[in-house]
């Protein structure tokens, strides 16, 4: 398989393939490539692979997003099910979770609160925003100055307090969860984002919490821990 992908680069983009990896990735086949283009320069391009719809959709959200000005991939081509996209250099919002030195810092809190306010201001509909859809920390990349937002299968409508309610959970649950850096992030991320547009800070904690449900129902080992955490917050003021 990996060889027939290799074959298709290299006809498709003239990519001369010095090594593919794959990585992890739940619903689709992601692979790291690096090789030679056709200028005999060292590049580094991940190639996903969705064998089961149309990558066209996501192809045309990535096009208009980066059009924007918006961090997304720069896609290189695709085809029905391809997207070769440029790689893109950094650390997994998912792995700062496990260094609290990190955690503490403002820069990346900043870069995310600051991303999330670019894509919600494109093409509002009402009270509704473009949201990202699939808030795991690992389809987010730290740039040292900016984020990228890795999958955009599809769009999701929905008020901004979504994707901050959403973010915090994934934030708060991540391993080790429930920490004092971590709910310190949380708030530094809500409060620059509200600096920039006005939030129901309520209904980001009611955001929090749906999401926190959903982790429940998906982490059946840490579905006790995760409930009552939600009954200690339901009359909590998380966010002021």
């Amino acid at each position: 398989m990996q060889t027939d992908i290799g074959e298709l680069v290299d006809e498709k983009c003239g990519l001369k393939i010095l090594s593919m990896e794959k990585v992890f990735s739940r619903r689709n086949e992601v692979y790291l490539l690096q090789g030679l283009n056709s200028e005999d320069m060292h590049v580094k391009y991940v190639l996903k692979l969705n064998r089961r719809t149309s990558v066209a959709p996501e192809v045309s959200i990535l096009k208009g997003l980066s059009a924007a000005g918006l961090g997304v991939p720069t896609v290189i081509w695709s085809d029905e099910h391809t997207i070769l996209m440029e790689y893109s250099a950094g650390i997994l919002l998912a792995d700062i979770m496990y260094r609290e030195e990190l955690i503490q810092r403002d820069d990346w809190v900043e870069a995310l609160s600051t991303w999330l306010y670019k894509l919600h201001t494109l093409c509002p509909q009402g009270d509704k925003v473009l949201c990202f859809p699939d808030l795991n920390l690992r389809n987010f990349i730290f740039t040292d100055s900016d984020i990228v937002g890795l999958d955009f299968e599809a769009a999701v409508w929905d008020r901004p307090e979504r994707d901050l309610g959403g973010l915090s959970a994934f934030i708060i649950n991540s391993d080790p969860m429930f920490t004092s850096a971590k709910y310190d992030a949380i708030r530094r991320l809500v409060n620059s984002y509200a600096r920039r547009r006005p939030i129901d800070l309520e209904k980001v904690r009611d955001y929090l919490i749906l999401e926190m449900r959903s982790a429940a129902q998906r982490r059946v080992n840490q579905q006790e821990i995760l409930l009552a955490k939600i009954r200690d917050w339901q009359d909590m003021r998380l966010f002021s």
